[in-house]
This record gives structure tokens, C-alpha cells and sequence, in this order.
């Protein structure tokens, strides 16, 4: 499955949903699609699991196919700031804490999309292994954003690979288990981990 990361590129924070219920969000997660990373080379049938602790913290647990092993990887999501409840950090290696920061989510909590403020790093998440359905990237709280618009979803051919049209600031994003010619961005990381920082 393709699709674009369809931010402009600029510095500017990420516009991150008004509101996000970590009790309806807990739960298994499928990863339909992502911008190619280090961290998930080669790695099919990505799920990322979370529960909401007694402390308000998230445990996560994220799991993938890689050949015939299955590889965990557990860690910790924090809100920074309960003003901002789309911006998450997550930790896998303390005291080191990356960016999650939720772009889009369905109402019903169906799908969500996820990416980083250095636009390196997108996710499209599902309740179900397939969506079936369309995106609808709209202006979000931003006045300067693009009107609103469907993005339709589809399943891509093994090998198929789809790149963005030349001068466009769109990146391109692939699933885990398709597509070629791709170079994995440094440094970006696997869902809900970037680049270690202080």
C-alpha cells in the first residue's frame, strides 16, 4: 500500500489531533503502511500493542515478521504535555524518548496515522490487517493548509513501487511488504521510536 507524506516541508510543528482518548487508543494497532526505516528493514505483519497503566503512562509492544523470527520490542509512552494530547514520546532504551505525535485519527479509532515533527517518519495504523476505505486530508487547524481532499487507499502489486512526481515536497511511503528502489531515510525510526535524545 502507497502513500504520500503530503506535508508541506518546512520547520513547522506538525498539526496534531485536538483530542485523542488514550483509553479508546490502547489497544492492538496493524501497520498498513510506513515510510521505510532502518528499524523495520525487512520486518512484515508489523502490530504495535498498547495499554494504559495505573500511572497514566502506556506500555508498548510492537512486534514484527522478520523471515521466520518474530521480533518484540517493548517500551513506554508518555503525554509531555496534557494541553497538547495528540503529542506522545515514547521510550524503548531510558533515558532516551522519541516523537509520536498523532496527524490523523477516524473518529471511531479505526485507523490513525502517526509521524514525526522532522517529517522523516509516517505510519498508518488500523484496527483491521485492511482498510478498505479513503483518507480525507483536510486543513487540519492550520488556515494556510490545502483544501481538503480523498486520498484513496489500495493494495499495491508485489514490487510495485510509487515515487512522488519530481519538485513535489511529498516523500514517499511504503508497506513493509512491497515495493523497490526505496533508500530507508537515516535515522528514522520504527513506530513510535526516532532517533535517541536527551
Amino acid at each position: 500500500m502507497h502513500l504520500f507524506w503530503m506535508l508541506p516541508a518546512t520547520d513547522a510543528p506538525l498539526v496534531t489531533v485536538p483530542e485523542l482518548d488514550l483509553g479508546r487508543y490502547e489497544g492492538t494497532w496493524y501497520e498498513l503502511a510506513r515510510m521505510e526505516n532502518r528499524f523495520e528493514r525487512g520486518c512484515e505483519g508489523v502490530t504495535a500493542t498498547y495499554a494504559v497503566r495505573d500511572d497514566g503512562r502506556v506500555s508498548v509492544t510492537n512486534r514484527c515478521l522478520y523471515g521466520d523470527e518474530e521480533r518484540v520490542s517493548e517500551g513506554v509512552a508518555r503525554r509531555p504535555d496534557p494541553s497538547v494530547p495528540g503529542v506522545l514520546e515514547v521510550s524503548f532504551f531510558r533515558p532516551f524518548w522519541g516523537d509520536y505525535q498523532v496527524i490523523a485519527l477516524e473518529e471511531d479509532y479505526r485507523w490513525a496515522v502517526v509521524g514525526t515533527p522532522d517529517r522523516e517518519s509516517l505510519w498508518l495504523l488500523a484496527r483491521e490487517p485492511e482498510l478498505r476505505s479513503t483518507l480525507r486530508v483536510g486543513r487540519g487547524r492550520r488556515p494556510d493548509a490545502p483544501p481538503a481532499r480523498d486520498l484513496p487507499l489500495r493494495r499495491a502489486r508485489a514490487g510495485e513501487a510509487r515515487t512522488a512526481p519530481a519538485g513535489s515536497p511529498c516523500r514517499r511511503l511504503r508497506s513493509p511488504c512491497g515495493g523497490s528502489g526505496s533508500t530507508p531515510p537515516r535515522h528514522a525510526p520504527r513506530p513510535g521510536l526516532r532517533t535517541p535524545r536527551r
